[in-house]
């Protein structure tokens, strides 16, 4: 196997990024840092009628199943791009 070839050189910055005291009280809620909240592990798979299967643990009840056929994930994908896009 040829060894990797880079895409880019790397660069290097000058600019310092802000120190923050990570020890220092945070309120979670308001903090601007966390950009994902905590969430359910989350499954993705094929079942056996070649459906796609988003499986969210909902610990400890059932977890919660969403079902997608083929045909729709070129729709559901351009939705979602869509609604990202949106915000």
């Amino acid at each position: 196997m040829p060894p990797a070839t880079p895409i880019a050189e790397p660069t290097t910055t000058t600019q310092q990024a802000p120190e923050r005291d990570h020890e220092e009280d945070v309120n979670c809620e308001d903090d601007e840092d966390v950009i994902i909240r905590r969430q359910p592990e989350t499954h993705v798979y094929w079942n056996a009628r070649n459906q796609i299967v988003i499986r969210q643990e909902n610990w400890p009840d059932d977890d919660h199943f969403v079902v997608f056929s083929l045909d729709t994930i070129p729709r559901l994908i351009a939705r979602l791009k869509e609604m990202a896009d949106y915000t």
